[in-house]
């Protein structure tokens, strides 16, 4: 049975203080979750530490290429059925 405990900082001292004596009391950083607003940056976080992945360029990209393969699809359609008037 795991045990959730919620924790409120004040500041960041105090946040990195807490998430300090969790890990110094054996608590795996994969247990350990850390909410704070998006302007303060403690460290440089790495990609696959990340939860959600706000970089704007690769969700472009995945837009555009599922944007193109819907357009691809549709124009199929429209060329393979005229009748239905797609």
């Amino acid at each position: 049975m795991s045990r959730r405990r919620i924790h409120s900082a004040p500041d960041l001292a105090s946040a990195e203080q807490a998430i300090a004596a969790a890990r110094a009391a054996g608590i795996e950083d994969d247990a350990l979750s850390l909410v704070a607003r998006s302007d303060i940056e403690v460290l440089a976080i790495d990609d696959d530490m990340k939860q959600a992945n706000t970089d704007m360029l690769p969700a472009a990209a995945r837009g555009a290429g599922y944007g193109a393969a819907a357009g691809a699809l549709a124009g199929l359609a429209a060329a393979t059925f005229p009748p239905l008037g797609l």
